[in-house]
């Protein structure tokens, strides 16, 4: 199967501009944890409510003034939309994320893709395994 085929394809993204406060009310508003951030339709990296609360909140920083740039995290992986799911699951396991844009071959955003929609999708074993070698603690 491919990306493609499970993707998100509704997106939201947020702005390296924006407040952080803009960003964390379009996630609450659409129940998201991540947002990539483009520039137009690059995408310059991403931030997670994680990013946020190491970034922002803990050292202090008003979320009405802190931007996205400031907490965002430059170095993202992505997928490709014609990719085989099982490189994205190898992907999400190597790189500990449960979260990656899509890309297309213009390196344009297409579409995201979740653990959930692999969960929706793929064998429940798999994506269990993938869930769990994610969540493994790093030490």
């Amino acid at each position: 199967m491919k990306v493609q085929e499970i993707m998100s394809k509704d997106l939201l993204t947020t702005s390296a501009n924006d407040t952080i406060q803009q960003a964390a009310k379009a996630m609450e508003e659409h129940s998201v944890g991540a947002l990539p951030v483009s520039n137009g339709k690059e995408v310059v990296g991403m931030l997670t409510d994680r990013d946020i609360v190491i970034r922002v909140c803990s050292k202090g920083k008003s979320p009405s003034e802190a931007t996205v740039q400031e907490a965002m995290t430059p170095q993202f992986i992505a997928c490709r939309a014609d990719e085989d799911l099982t490189e994205v699951e190898r992907l999400m396991q190597e790189r500990r994320v449960r979260r990656i844009p899509v890309l297309d071959d213009q390196s344009r955003l297409v579409g995201m893709v979740s653990l959930g929609d692999l969960a929706l999708h793929e064998d429940p074993a798999s994506s269990g395994k993938v869930l769990q070698r994610i969540s493994q603690p790093t030490g």
